[in-house]
């Protein structure tokens, strides 16, 4: 009689009919080694968990409060290493610098210095932050209107934007209480900064952080605003 043999396992089937005694036995034998398997990893997982406790319960009560603290201290820290290589800061870089002038249809500015201020004494925006940003522009020559917006490092815009008028060349008076204007220079203020002093220390030393930074557009005629900006200048710490 002639024997043949299927797939799994090579079991003999005679007469073209299936040893079932045989898969049976076959399904057996490896459902058996799975759960022998599964049975040896719940008591490696076992032995581990009466191991780990045994050790937590020779601590004493300020190592269990120190070991955690510590714990938590390395993952932060790790994190902020990691972010600090990661991308969710803004594609420019650190530094920005457009360079000046800056010629519009109708004004040109020739400087923009940009600083970080101390906010003691100042009632209004010490309320908001311990540091604050300001920049200084100077115009050359020109009528018309610039707005001059504030951004955070991550590109987005903080504080209200200031409008600032000119004429022939020199800054008009503001009732804005963020500018302040002396003539062809006008000094723009922003509320927003960072909270506390140790903020901005840390950013001053992160160098793998962009920059605040400030960004200037000229009003057109009729009253809108280009897309891009005549220029966009950081402001260093």
């Amino acid at each position: 009689m002639q024997s043949f043999f299927i797939a799994s396992g090579g079991r003999p089937r005679e007469n073209g009919r299936v040893n079932w005694n045989n898969l049976s036995n076959s399904l057996h034998d490896d459902s058996s080694r799975r759960v022998e398997a599964q049975g040896v990893c719940a008591v490696v997982r076992n032995r581990f968990c009466r191991q780990a406790f045994s050790w937590w319960k020779k601590l004493s009560r300020t190592e269990k409060v120190t070991l955690p603290a510590a714990l938590l201290v390395f993952l932060a820290a790790l994190i902020a290493y990691v972010m600090s290589f990661s991308e969710w800061t803004t594609a420019e870089g650190r530094e920005l610098s457009a360079e000046l002038p800056w010629r519009g249809h109708a004004l040109t500015i020739s400087s923009v210095s940009g600083s970080w201020r101390p906010s003691a004494g100042n009632a209004r925006i010490s309320l908001r932050a311990a540091y604050y940003p300001e920049v200084k522009l100077s115009l050359s020559s020109g009528d018309g209107e610039l707005l001059v917006r504030f951004r955070n490092g991550q590109g987005a815009f903080v504080g209200d934007p200031v409008t600032l008028r000119a004429k022939a060349g020199r800054f008009l008076p503001s009732s804005d209480r963020n500018v302040d204007v002396d003539g062809a220079t006008a000094t723009v203020s922003c509320e927003m900064g960072f909270a506390r002093e140790t903020d901005y220390r840390h950013h001053a030393l992160q160098l793998s952080e962009p920059l605040w930074s400030v960004a200037v557009w000229e009003r057109r005629s009729d009253d809108s605003l280009p897309e891009e900006p005549l220029g966009r200048a950081s402001i260093q710490p």
